[in-house]
C-alpha cells in the first residue's frame, strides 16, 4: 500500500494513503493540552476525518483559533438543528444573530415566532447533550445538485432547497450524522463528541446558544449577559426582512431572478424603511428638547457619513439647523500617523486622531464660540 509523509512542527510521520489525521491530532492534543478540531495541509484547511491523498506540511487548528471556533460553531449548529427538529417536529429553527458570546435563536411556525418556556429550552439542550454523549461521526457526501435538493425537500428544509436552486456547481457537499443531513459552507469537526462546551439560556421569545471561551488550557462557557438595546436593533432588522419577504438567501436570489423591476422595488422598500427610522430618530431628538449633540459611531465604511447627511435632512425638516462634524477631518498629519505591525498606516488607532483639537472644538461650540473646523486632505495627508 502506498504511504505518505507528513510533517508536523518538524516531526515526520509516515501514514497509509487515504488515512486521516485524527489519531495524530489526538496525540498532539494530549501533548499540548489543547483541543484540536481541524488541520491545514500546505496551508489549506481540511477536516480531521478527510482522507489524506498527498504528502505535505501539516499544522493543526486549535479551538482557540478563529478557524477552530468557526468549525466548532458549525458543529453546534448541526446538532442544534437536529435537536430542535426532534423536540419541535413541525416547526422551524431560526438562527438569527450574535448577542454577547452567543447566538440568539427562535422557533417558528409558518413564519410566526413561538414563545418558548424554560422547559422547552431545557429539552433542546438535553437532546443536544445526548448527541454529544453518543459521539456520532460526521460524514461528508458529495451529491449531484438535483439529488441534494430532493433530499432537503424530503425533510422540509425549504431554505436549503431555495439556496441550492441557484447554485452554479453541479455537485453539493452534504454533511450527515445519525441520519440527519445539513449543508454548511465550511468545515466540520470529526464527531459530535468534540462539542462538549455550550449552554442554552432562555431569552426573549427564544433562546441563546452560548459558545465557549478558550484561555490557554481552560475552556469555559460564560454566563449570559443580556444586551437589550443591541438585541432590539438586531430583532428590528429581522422584522424588516420579514416585511421585505426575505427569510433567507434563497428568497433574495429568487427576487434577483425575477428581474430588474423586482430588485428596484426591493431597494425602494429598503430605503423607505431606513428613511422612516431616521425620521423617527429625528422626532425623538425634537421631543427631548435639550439635545445639542448627536454622536454616530461605527467601523470604517459602515455608512456613518451617509447616515449623518440623511439625519441632517430630517432634522432640518423638523426646524433645526444642524451641522455635521466628521472625525475624518481630525486625522493627524501623515508623518504623525501610527503604523500597524505590517508597517502600514493605522487609521483605526485613536492616536491617528487629533483628539485634543476635537475636544477643544466641541467645548468651544458648547460655549457658544465661533469655530473654524479643519478639513483633512486625504491625498496630501
Amino acid at each position: 500500500m502506498e504511504s505518505l509523509k507528513i510533517y508536523v512542527n518538524g516531526a515526520e510521520y509516515e501514514i497509509p494513503y487515504g488515512s486521516t489525521l485524527e489519531e495524530i491530532a489526538k496525540d498532539y492534543s494530549k501533548k499540548l493540552g489543547k483541543v484540536i478540531i481541524g488541520a491545514k495541509i500546505d496551508n489549506n484547511i481540511i477536516e480531521l476525518f478527510r482522507p489524506i491523498t498527498k504528502s505535505g506540511e501539516v499544522s493543526f487548528i486549535h479551538l482557540e483559533h478563529q478557524d477552530g471556533m468557526r468549525i466548532y460553531q458549525r458543529g453546534l449548529f448541526f446538532i442544534l438543528h437536529a435537536a430542535a427538529r426532534k423536540v419541535f417536529r413541525n416547526y422551524t429553527l431560526k438562527i438569527l444573530h450574535t448577542i454577547g458570546h452567543g447566538v440568539y435563536c427562535e422557533i417558528r411556525d409558518d413564519g410566526k415566532t413561538i414563545e418558548l418556556t424554560e422547559e422547552d429550552v431545557r429539552n433542546i439542550e438535553n437532546e443536544m447533550r445526548e448527541w454529544v454523549e453518543k459521539d456520532y461521526r460526521f460524514k461528508k457526501n458529495e451529491l449531484p445538485k438535483g439529488q441534494a435538493i430532493d433530499l432537503f425537500a424530503s425533510v422540509s428544509m425549504v431554505d436549503k432547497v431555495k439556496l441550492l436552486k441557484y447554485r452554479k456547481k453541479k455537485t453539493v457537499k452534504v454533511y450527515e450524522a445519525d441520519g440527519h443531513f445539513d449543508y454548511f459552507y465550511g468545515y466540520m469537526p470529526p464527531s459530535t463528541g468534540y462539542l462538549k462546551w455550550f449552554k442554552l439560556v432562555k431569552y426573549d421569545q427564544g433562546f441563546v446558544l452560548l459558545l465557549p471561551i478558550v484561555k490557554g488550557e481552560e475552556i469555559t462557557v460564560p454566563d449570559f449577559k443580556p444586551f437589550p438595546k443591541l438585541s432590539s436593533v438586531f430583532l428590528e432588522y429581522s422584522r424588516w426582512l420579514e416585511i421585505m419577504d426575505i427569510d433567507n438567501v434563497g428568497d433574495l436570489n429568487e427576487i434577483i431572478a425575477r428581474g430588474e423591476r423586482a430588485v428596484t422595488d426591493l431597494i425602494i422598500l429598503a430605503e423607505a424603511l431606513h428613511e422612516k427610522k431616521i425620521a423617527m430618530i429625528s422626532e425623538e431628538i425634537k421631543n427631548r428638547k435639550q439635545v445639542r449633540l448627536v454622536l454616530i459611531a461605527g467601523p470604517s465604511s459602515s455608512g456613518k457619513t451617509t447616515f449623518s447627511k440623511r439625519l441632517m435632512v430630517q432634522l432640518k425638516a423638523s426646524g433645526f439647523k444642524p451641522i455635521t462634524i466628521s472625525l475624518d477631518d481630525y486625522f493627524v498629519d501623515r508623518e504623525k500617523t501610527p503604523r500597524d505591525e505590517e508597517g502600514k498606516y493605522d487609521f483605526e488607532a485613536l492616536e491617528a486622531i487629533d483628539v485634543e483639537l476635537f475636544n477643544k472644538n466641541l467645548v468651544d461650540l458648547f460655549d457658544g464660540k465661533e469655530v473654524e473646523l479643519p478639513k483633512f486632505n486625504f491625498v496630501l495627508g
